[in-house]
């Protein structure tokens, strides 16, 4: 099942491509190299600290904890420094700080 949901989403992937070239004015190439090069990279770095988890600790619930919190973090901190530009940062510090002054009271 897993391998089919990765075909289908790899292709779904693909075939929206010509469509957002068209509607976005986006090109392959920069949809290659801005989105598909560094989600891939992510996902590789993510995996890698999970599965040497994984070889290095005993079954447990804590090993699931300690994996689970180690790719979340390496996925978003590899995220916010590759695949956010400074606007999109900008925005989420914006809203980050909103929600703590709300909470903050």
């Amino acid at each position: 099942i897993a391998i089919a949901l990765v075909v289908c989403t790899a292709f779904y992937s693909f075939a929206r491509v010509p469509f957002a070239s068209r509607l976005a004015g986006l090109s392959a190439g920069e949809w290659f190299s801005g989105t598909l090069v560094p989600t891939i990279a992510v996902s590789a770095i993510s995996l890698g600290i999970g599965f040497s988890i994984r070889l290095s600790t005993a079954e447990s619930f804590g090993r699931f904890l300690i994996s689970a919190s180690a790719c979340e973090v390496a996925v978003l901190a590899l995220s916010w420094r590759w695949m956010l530009d400074a606007s999109e940062k900008t925005l989420i510090l914006e809203k980050m700080h909103r929600a703590f002054r709300r909470i903050s009271g």
